[in-house]
């Protein structure tokens, strides 16, 4: 995705299965909607981000979202948002509800 980097890795014992890495995202990127197959963790690293609610995260803030939930986000600071994520999977082809 433009504007994006992963760095994948493995989760210790606890979380062999689960999806794990460092997600970066460039000043202004928005990462895209996507609806979450199992609970998603979220540490923000580095930077800040704002999400479809309004919702802002800066270092140092955890997000967790239930397995069903949906969002995205965008990186509002002037530097790079670097977050570390956990999950069992995404859904990009989720459908964004009306507005």
């Amino acid at each position: 995705m433009p504007g994006m980097r992963f760095a994948i890795f493995k989760g210790g014992p606890r979380y062999a299965t689960a999806d794990c890495g460092l997600l970066r995202v460039a000043p202004g990127a928005r990462f895209p909607w996507h609806a979450h197959l199992s609970e998603e963790r979220s540490l923000f690293l580095v930077g800040a981000g704002r999400d479809d609610q309004g919702q802002v995260y800066v270092a140092g803030d955890e997000l967790v979202l239930p397995a069903g939930s949906a969002h995205d986000f965008v990186t509002i600071s002037d530097g790079e948002l670097v977050v570390a994520v956990r999950h069992h999977g995404v859904d990009f082809a989720a459908r964004r509800p009306p507005a």
